[in-house]
């Protein structure tokens, strides 16, 4: 309802799909205040480019039987769903253009209005407009948005890292810390880690991307090199099942 009460403010809404960025496709946002997507896909989505659309960054864009453009695509997106697809860049730089607003409650059947949203369109949308035209004032006059989120979508984000960060995921669920001397073999804390995805379903990633991440998860990470049992292996100072 709220999706369709947004989209009747705008004069030129655009529909995509976040996994078929591709080819003309991208030709529907030139000139969209709002661009739409009804449903996040759970498949991987191309990262690098929708990072740099809803920044705003100058991209190219093909037009079927026109010339291409080079341009900075200048609508906000509003994107549904009750996942969020697989996701390879858990850099501060991604996450920090998401905005997650939960919906925790169910309006039971019998209590459901199919038509409410219509009704608030045609009969109330000016008072909406106002509304947003208030909130609008606010941001001008503050001059950006509060750094501050809300409880709930504070907690939302960050089970959001989670549950698209396998290797985040598992340190939470397997209680991994990082502290002490290295001793713990760097190779059966990946072992440990894949078997976790397997049971869970998870994505596993590669050992480079799954240390980068152990890295940025744990300061205090360190490694060294000892030999056992007549040779070298690399040890860290992981801790697994220790919380």
């Amino acid at each position: 309802m709220l999706a369709n009460i947004i989209q009747a403010l705008h004069g030129y809404v655009a529909a995509i799909n976040l996994d078929n960025l591709d080819g003309f496709k991208l030709s529907v946002l030139i000139g969209a205040s709002l661009i739409y997507c009804d449903e996040a896909p759970r498949k991987n989505i191309n990262e690098q480019l929708l990072k740099s659309l809803i920044a705003g960054e100058r991209v190219f864009i093909d037009r079927k039987y026109k010339d291409p453009l080079s341009l900075c695509v200048l609508g906000k997106w509003l994107v549904l769903g009750n996942h969020l697809p697989r996701i390879e860049d858990h850099s501060h730089g991604f996450w920090r253009r998401w905005d997650i607003v939960p919906f925790n409650v169910t309006i039971p059947e019998v209590e459901q209005d199919p038509l409410l949203a219509e009704a608030i369109i045609r009969e109330e949308l000016s008072g909406v407009l106002n509304w947003a035209l208030e909130g609008l004032m606010r941001l001008q006059k503050r001059g950006s948005f509060d750094p501050v989120l809300p409880v709930a979508m504070s907690n939302a984000l960050h089970s959001a890292r989670i549950d698209t960060n396998s290797v985040k995921a598992w340190c939470t669920e397997d209680a991994v810390c990082c502290e002490g001397s290295p001793k713990l073999g760097k190779d059966a804390a990946y072992d440990q880690y894949a078997s976790w995805c397997r049971e869970t379903g998870a994505v596993v990633v590669s050992p480079i991307q799954f240390w980068i991440r152990i890295r940025d998860a744990f300061p205090q990470y360190v490694e060294s090199k000892v030999r056992r049992k007549e040779r070298s292996i690399r040890i860290c100072n992981l801790h697994i099942g220790q919380g």
